[in-house]
Order: structure tokens, then C-alpha cells, then sequence
């Protein structure tokens, strides 16, 4: 699910969350293709089922990059 972006000067901002690993690492890797750093927190999470699906897994980008990249993952998703 895209998250809404918060608009703060500082700090990694959560811009997507899901419980697919998989999922996760194919926005991970859009976003990287369009020069945005970012991070995928929770990635082991998912091990323990419960745990995994009350966290999900959280691409964070800097604050910069957030409304950026909240519109390659919009498009990503659309292109699926």
C-alpha cells in the first residue's frame, strides 16, 4: 500500500508497505532505477507469519525524495 507521505525537513519517510518480500524488492529496485535511495525495513519479520504480517515490510526513502518517489511506486503499481 502506498503511504502517505509526510511532509517533514528530516528523517527517512515510510512511502510503501507491504507483507511480499517479493513486492518489496521489485519497488525497492523501481525506485533505485530512478536514482531514489532507500532502505526496505522488516524484511525479516515475515519469517515469523504473525509478526510479518502486523509489520510489513517499509520502504523508507529520505525527505527529500518522498513525493518523487510516491509517484514512481503510484506508476509502478499501475504498470502491473
Amino acid at each position: 500500500m502506498v503511504k502517505g507521505v509526510c511532509m517533514t525537513d528530516s528523517g527517512p519517510i515510510v512511502v510503501y508497505e507491504t507483507p511480499d518480500p517479493t513486492e518489496a524488492e521489485c519497488v525497492r529496485q523501481a525506485l533505485e532505477s530512478e536514482d531514489i535511495f532507500c532502505r526496505l525495513l522488516h524484511t525479516n519479520a515475515n519469517k515469523m507469519i504473525a509478526l510479518g504480517m502486523s509489520l510489513g515490510i517499509q520502504i523508507v526513502v529520505p525527505s527529500e525524495q518522498a513525493a518523487r518517489a510516491g509517484q514512481i511506486i503510484k506508476e509502478f503499481i499501475n504498470s502491473r
